[in-house]
C-alpha cells in the first residue's frame, strides 16, 4: 500500500500545479491568453473585449498575428485594431495590411482606416490607397475613395485623379464616391 500512496500523492500533487498554473494562465496572463483564443478562433468580438482597454501596450501583443499563414487570423486582427486606442501607432499596422494578398484583409484595413479617420491621423496610408485608386478594377476602390474622403485636404495631391475618376469610370457609384471625395479633398464641403 505504501505505493500506491506514493502515486496518489504525485497524481494530487501534480494536479495542484496544475490548477496553478491555470489560474495563473487566468490571472496574470488573461489578456495574453484571451488574445490568443480570440484569434485563433477568428472572433474579432472577443479580441476586441481583451485590448480595448489595453491601449498601445497590445498592439506588440497583436502584430504578430498579422504575419499569420491563415487569412482570417490576419482579418480578425485587422477588424479589431481600431479599437485599440492607440492612435495613430495603430497606421502602420493598417498600412501593412493594405499590402496583404487577401482582398478581405485589406478591405478590412480600409474600413479599420475609415474608422479611425476622424480621431487619428491617417495621412501615412494614403500612398497605399493611391495605388488602389489608379487601378479602376480594384474591387477595394469605394473603400479607398471613401477613406481619402474622410482624411481630406490633406490628400490634395491626388484632386486630379479623383476628377478623372468622377467624370470617366464606367461605374456610377464609383462616380459619386470619387466627386464626394473630391469635395471632401477640396475642401468644398459644407
Amino acid at each position: 500500500m505504501p505505493g500506491r500512496t506514493l502515486k496518489w500523492r504525485l497524481l494530487c500533487s501534480t494536479t495542484v500545479l496544475v490548477l496553478l498554473l491555470l489560474l495563473w494562465i487566468v490571472i496574470v496572463k488573461r489578456t495574453d491568453f484571451l488574445i490568443f483564443v480570440a484569434v485563433k478562433s477568428c472572433e474579432y468580438k472577443w479580441l476586441i473585449g481583451a485590448v480595448e482597454r489595453g491601449g498601445e501596450q497590445m498592439l506588440p501583443k497583436l502584430a504578430p498575428f498579422l504575419a499569420s499563414p491563415d487569412p482570417r487570423e490576419r482579418e480578425t486582427v485587422v477588424r479589431a485594431l481600431p479599437w485599440v486606442k492607440a492612435g495613430e501607432a495603430v497606421v502602420p499596422l493598417l498600412i501593412i495590411a493594405l499590402d496583404d494578398p487577401n482582398r478581405r484583409v485589406r478591405y478590412s484595413a480600409m474600413h479599420a482606416l475609415m474608422a479611425i479617420s476622424l480621431d487619428t491621423d491617417v495621412k501615412r496610408a494614403i500612398p497605399k490607397l493611391k495605388a488602389i485608386i489608379d487601378a479602376p478594377d480594384d474591387p477595394g476602390l469605394v473603400d479607398a475613395l471613401q477613406v481619402i474622403g474622410q482624411v481630406g485636404t490633406s490628400a490634395h495631391e491626388y484632386a486630379g485623379r479623383l476628377e478623372e475618376l468622377a467624370r470617366t469610370h464606367p461605374d456610377k457609384d464609383i462616380r459619386e464616391e470619387a466627386a464626394w471625395a473630391l469635395s471632401m479633398v477640396r475642401g468644398d464641403h459644407p
